[in-house]
């Protein structure tokens, strides 16, 4: 091999320079792409790509066209009465399941959560609000990856708004990737479930979300007020800021 500097003349290209720094980078990329890849109906989805969105959605349309099966499961569950001592600043899965934050997922797969549940809401109110359910409804940002018009608003503290002739319906969504049983209020969704806790004209709901990326399980649970006179004894305080509530089904 001569003794030059002259890349061309020992055949190599500049690449072969950083040999080590571009296979450890590529490393470190697929490794952040398994992090933040799900298995959703059978197919592996990126929740960071940019046709995320559109994949899910035609999965997710075929996996109800066929049956309504997971709106029958779709019942009020028999919520305990829970054990009201606040157990501390333990911290937990925003999606649910009671993980600690060293096994949070990625924010991309927290966003597709979102987005998957709440997409499974809006089919769910189309059939619980026949009449008055429309995208309009929709009001959180997440509406912009499937409707037409406003952008959204995530300070609202609801997803989506719904008035029928007796009831202003304000109806926010929580998932979990497993059983779940936990989720997280903030400040904002506190205030505006308070302003619903009489029970009156206005009326708040949680809409859950269980097994968010698993259409064999779907199922959406509505859930009463939690800081409601009358129903807050089923929801337990885990740790306060914005506040996490435990439930258990009968």
């Amino acid at each position: 091999m001569p003794f030059t500097a002259d890349l061309a003349r020992l055949g190599l290209v500049p690449d072969d320079l950083q040999r080590d720094v571009i296979e450890a980078r590529e490393v470190r990329r697929k490794a952040e792409v398994a992090r933040r890849t799900i298995t959703f109906a059978g197919d592996d989805l990126d929740a960071g790509a940019g046709d995320f969105v559109r994949r899910f959605e035609t999965l997710a349309g075929a996996a109800i066209e066929n049956s309504d099966e997971w709106y029958t499961r779709s019942r009020a569950p028999l919520l305990l009465s829970q054990d009201q001592r606040v157990l501390g600043t333990s911290r937990g899965s925003g999606g649910g399941g009671g993980q600690s934050w060293r096994s949070q997922p990625p924010e991309t797969v927290k966003t597709a959560m979102g987005v998957a549940s709440e997409w499974l809401a809006r089919e769910y109110l189309r059939r619980r609000h026949a009449k008055e359910m429309s995208d309009s409804c929709w009001v959180s940002s997440n509406r912009a990856a499937f409707c037409t018009g406003a952008a959204g608003d995530d300070g609202l503290g609801y997803d989506f708004r719904v008035v029928t002739e007796r009831n202003e319906w304000l109806y926010e969504v929580k998932s979990a990737m497993d059983a779940g049983g936990e989720f997280e209020l903030t400040a904002r969704e506190l205030e505006v479930a308070g302003s619903a806790s009489l029970e009156r004209k206005r009326r708040y709901r949680i809409l859950y979300v269980p097994f968010v990326f698993d259409p064999d399980r779907w199922r959406v649970l509505p859930l009463s007020n939690p800081v409601a006179p009358n129903t807050r004894q089923r929801f337990r305080v885990l740790r306060s800021g914005s506040v996490r509530y435990r439930f258990e089904r009968q």
